[in-house]
């Protein structure tokens, strides 16, 4: 994954032993954390004043407070992160296992999951803090007009229920999918 903060970049890759920042638009990078127990970091979000959430396939959701000088683990992610996104004051990580949510900057993560419960959610886009889509391997899409605080589908038309991601502009909502091209 790529995280992005001005002229500040911040990237990850599954197999690749770390975690890299840049600071000049990608011209040149340095590496700010190693040592992963299997196969590294998938997914990357990048908070206030230095913070920078990395999703972990081995050790859950770590966070650092100081650009990746020192690194501190989240508790009660109940699944491997597909991604991670700020909704307002919440954080949510996608999971294998539906949505999770923060309240307290990613140091301890709720199951959001009614309705995607053990359902792999790839990605969250959202139109407002209450009225979120979610993108997932196999269930399609599915709408929360509560905040994440449940989920039910949305995939009328759609050719498949293999969504990679989900994206809304203005009043659409689009869609991309496995092997279909995108949708709206």
């Amino acid at each position: 994954g790529v995280a992005v903060r001005g002229t500040e970049l911040i990237a990850t890759a599954i197999g690749v032993d770390g975690v890299f920042r840049s600071t000049n638009d990608g011209s040149f990078w340095s590496q700010i954390m190693s040592n992963f127990t299997t196969f590294g970091a998938n997914c990357v979000a990048i908070g206030g004043a230095g913070t920078i959430f990395v999703g972990t396939m081995d050790q859950g959701v770590l966070r650092s407070t100081n650009n990746g000088g020192t690194w501190l683990s989240s508790t009660s992610l109940g699944g491997i992160p597909t991604f991670l996104r700020f909704v307002g004051t919440k954080m949510f990580a996608g999971t294998d296992n539906g949505p999770f949510r923060s309240t307290d900057f990613g140091v301890t993560w709720q199951p959001s999951n009614t309705g995607l419960s053990g359902i792999t959610v790839n990605f969250i886009a959202i139109r407002d803090t209450n009225t979120l889509f979610a993108s997932t391997n196999g269930s399609g899409v599915y709408l929360s007009s509560n905040g994440g605080g449940s989920w039910t589908p949305m995939n009328t038309g759609l050719p498949t229920l293999y969504t990679t991601s989900v994206r809304v502009t203005g009043s659409y909502v689009y869609c991309g999918t496995v092997y279909h091209g995108v949708w709206r």
